[in-house]
């Protein structure tokens, strides 16, 4: 994975926090949003990982080339 890749999807993951960061921000002193909060960041982390995991067991059972015609062409 490089780094330029890991930057982008960090920047991806990045939305999850900040819809969750509104919610804490009302309230950060609740035990629940606490927690919410830190899985929010635990899975920004991992987001770019796990996105990397999943295109490359997709490209074990297909090819590059299926994810650019027909249907998917038009996505």
């Amino acid at each position: 994975m490089k780094l330029k890749y890991y930057l982008i999807n960090l920047l991806i993951g990045l939305i999850g926090v900040l819809a969750l960061g509104k919610g804490w921000y009302g309230n950060p002193a609740d035990p629940i949003n606490q927690r919410w909060m830190a899985f929010a960041i635990v899975s920004w982390l991992a987001f770019p990982f796990a996105k990397f995991a999943i295109e490359s067991i997709a490209l074990k059972f297909t090819d590059e080339s299926f994810w650019h015609r027909g249907f998917l062409k038009t996505i």
